[in-house]
């Protein structure tokens, strides 16, 4: 419901959460805090009822009211698939979908590449949910002389869609319409991190009107569920924040290619090398974090420092190199001149690779790891670059 895709420091997956299986092959979970808003919505929407329909028993007024919020969540994952199946039809893997207290998160594994890319995937879940709530309306307008409780359900459900999907197009980020706004800018003026910064500053003004419209409005009515408009602010400002933050994260970035932080990566290592010997020599004695396995002249495979680290110490005086390693056609290959913030895209992957191997016309020259673009990056922090 808020962004439709999530970065760190929420990026890497909600703590908590059950997963209860796929949809069009995408992984759906519940985050526990979800329980909570369920129950809250079915107390909200039995009360209403028994307002509506005095007439109605408890037992018709609460199944009502448990099936509407069922229905109103069924609502929120269907507009997170929208995003989910557009994305996946443009070649951007979803990790998977999460409903949780403010509603649901589309986890897609990187941001779109163009910005017409991004308008479409983003302008998906707005678009499927007023499509939605006005079918809902349409069944509510058939059945009001039929059947009072399906004529309700539909009027909630059809009123909540079309909020939902107004609410999502706002122009601020990480809203849809933030993203739709970035997209426009992003197209228009070929620059990514400023329609990120313009569309995320938007956001955070938008999130502190929220905020104090909020404040305003429990201190009028003096309800104390006036106050939840506040949290939602409270999250779209942060949310807002951490992508201005990521920009300039992203901007460190600018002009850095695999082939600058691989100057210090792989050193070539013959395969019946001790590890122990790899660990005095080239380890302790050199620096080194990443080792590109050669048999001979030809490289044969990657051994990072962390499959060295991870091993039983004592094991170190009789393991070769070639006996650990991961072998080249197990890591996925890029060229020199990549920038690495499509390295990084790969490494926040859920199942990322230990290394990236760099190649040339010549074939493999090298690899990255983590590691290596993290120890780089530092060094020109150091030296204020």
């Amino acid at each position: 419901m808020i962004p439709y895709r999530v970065r760190k420091p929420w990026g890497h997956g909600m703590r908590s959460t059950i997963r209860f299986g796929k949809i069009f092959g995408i992984p759906v979970g519940i985050n526990s805090s979800w329980f909570l808003v369920i129950a809250l919505i079915t107390f909200l929407l039995q009360s209403q009822f028994s307002l509506e329909f005095p007439r109605w028993t408890l037992v018709q007024t609460w199944s009502l009211a448990g099936v509407t919020g069922l229905l109103f969540f069924g609502s929120v994952l269907a507009h997170e698939l929208a995003h989910s199946v557009v994305a996946t039809a443009r070649g951007i893997p979803v990790r998977g979908i999460t409903l949780f207290v403010f509603g649901g998160v589309s986890n897609i594994s990187h941001e779109a590449k163009r910005p017409w890319v991004e308008f479409i995937i983003a302008f998906a879940g707005p678009l499927l949910s007023m499509v939605l709530g006005g079918v809902l309306l349409g069944v509510s307008w058939v059945m009001f002389p039929l059947n009072d409780s399906i004529y309700i359900a539909a009027l909630t459900l059809g009123w909540t869609n079309l909020a939902l999907g107004i609410f999502n197009l706002l122009p601020g980020f990480p809203l849809d319409g933030g993203r739709v706004l970035r997209a426009i800018i992003w197209g228009t003026t070929g620059n990514y991190h400023v329609a990120t910064n313009i569309a995320a500053r938007i956001g955070q003004g938008l999130a502190v009107s929220i905020i104090l419209g909020s404040v305003i409005w429990f201190i009028l009515s003096g309800e104390l569920l006036r106050l939840w408009p506040l949290l939602i602010g409270m999250f779209l400002f942060s949310a807002a924040t951490s992508a201005l933050s990521e920009v300039r994260e992203r901007q460190r970035y600018r002009d850095v290619t695999a082939k600058h932080v691989a100057l210090a990566s792989c050193t070539a290592v013959d395969c019946s090398i001790l590890l122990s010997e790899v660990v005095e020599r080239h380890v302790l004695g050199q620096g080194q974090t990443c080792f590109l396995v050669c048999d001979g002249e030809a490289p044969v495979g990657i051994v990072p420092l962390k499959i060295i680290r991870d091993m039983p110490k004592a094991g170190w005086i009789t393991t070769t190199l070639g006996q650990v390693m991961a072998t080249l056609d197990e890591l996925p290959e890029m060229e020199q001149d990549t920038d690495v913030s499509e390295l990084l895209d790969v490494f926040e992957d859920d199942n990322p690779p230990i290394a990236i191997l760099l190649s040339s016309d010549n074939g493999i020259v090298g690899a990255v790891t983590p590691l290596d673009i993290d120890r780089y990056m530092k060094t020109r922090r150091d030296l204020g670059m």
